[in-house]
């Protein structure tokens, strides 16, 4: 009987995805108060070249504290299946970019279990019959993931609700109630849950 197992704390969620979370969304008017467009028809998108003057440099946010996230960390008082808060996240001020790095902000956990059982029994002189059986993940653990399917899970999307600007925004895929289930829209949390059993059997015979 073998076997390996594997337990890793979880990634940081800034390292394997989106240093800025996918930044996006808009707010109806700039830092000096003009709309955008003639009379506002046309929100100003949160980007790089609106706040930042220039595509070349990536927009980051800042973090804050909020109704939704009194301590202003996105880490603390997290909820099931929840990673991060998006509550915790605004926007820099006009020119000025908010931080690289966010903290260690970790993502699930990765736990894997393998097993093999062998027997041979002889038969006479060099001759046996093998019997092996082998189970991949044999606890048959599942692992909560951020998943492609449910892009918004992982998508920092921001809005203006009061017409203040880029400094009254707010999140827009926050908590509806139902998060921590599998394909919510709710940014910070995942839900998602991958993985299964895989057997082999075999059987040999040496002559």
């Amino acid at each position: 009987m073998s076997g390996i197992t594997n337990l890793q704390s979880g990634p940081n969620l800034q390292a394997v995805g989106s240093p800025n979370f996918f930044l996006a969304g808009n707010a109806n008017s700039s830092y000096n108060g003009a709309f955008c467009s003639n009379g506002g028809a046309t929100p100003c998108a949160i980007n790089s070249t609106i706040i930042l003057g220039t595509p070349d440099v990536l927009l980051q946010p800042t973090m804050r504290p909020s109704a939704n996230c009194p301590t202003g960390d996105p880490t603390a008082g997290l909820k099931k299946n929840q990673y991060v808060n998006g509550y915790c996240f605004g926007l820099p001020s006009s020119g000025v970019n908010g931080p690289v790095n966010l903290g260690y902000i970790r993502g699930p956990a990765f736990f894997n279990s393998d097993l093999t059982v062998q027997k041979t029994f002889v038969i006479k002189d060099s001759r046996n019959l093998q019997f092996r059986a082998a189970a991949f993940n044999f606890l048959n653990h599942p692992l909560t993931t951020f998943s492609s399917r449910y892009p918004q899970e992982a998508t920092l999307s921001l809005y203006d609700p009061n017409s203040a600007g880029f400094a009254g925004v707010q999140l827009v895929n926050g908590d509806n109630g139902n998060c921590s289930a599998a394909g919510s829209t709710c940014f910070g949390y995942a839900g998602y849950k991958t993985g299964r059993r895989v057997m082999e059997l075999e059987a040999r015979y040496n002559f």
